[in-house]
């Protein structure tokens, strides 16, 4: 059965991907292959995984769990995590530098050590975007509770 676009996220996507993602803002790479395997398991089509508007705007199920569950979130549990992932960023941004020591840029395992640092600024960019997210949609928050601006004299 080949399902057509537009279309919302499926019940049976909705009833798989529900207790994979929890109460979680992120979705892993592990969840996807999860969803993705259970749907195979059930002998249904990858297509169930996916919604939107049109097949080249195409969005995981999981993603759209995981805005509902960050637009449904609590803002002290919003902030919670902005905080832990900003102290996150510090730790492995100070650990970064204490590791450089420019004697030892080439020479003997200086591929790998260029591989941790590249590894680890991955993981930084991936947590920014994160952080990003999370503080849009406290600005969205703050940008619905703000009076509207009117020109009235």
């Amino acid at each position: 059965m080949k399902l057509s676009y537009p279309r919302p996220p499926t019940s049976i996507a909705r009833e798989i991907a529900a207790p994979l993602i929890k109460k979680r803002f992120v979705v892993t790479t592990k969840d996807t292959n999860a969803l993705l395997a259970e749907l195979r398991a059930r002998g249904l089509s990858h297509e169930h995984a996916y919604c939107g508007e049109s097949s080249m705007h195409a969005v995981s199920v999981l993603t759209v769990l995981a805005d509902e569950n960050l637009a449904n979130a609590q803002q002290q549990a919003i902030e919670k995590r902005i905080a832990k992932i900003q102290a996150a960023l510090e730790d492995s941004i100070s650990k970064s530098i204490s590791r450089f020591n420019p004697a030892r840029l080439g020479g003997r395992g200086a591929a790998g050590r260029q591989r941790d640092q590249a590894r680890s600024g991955e993981r930084r960019d991936i947590m920014r975007v994160e952080l990003y997210r999370l503080q849009a949609e406290l600005n969205r928050r703050q940008q619905e509770t703000m009076p509207s601006q009117t020109n009235t004299p």
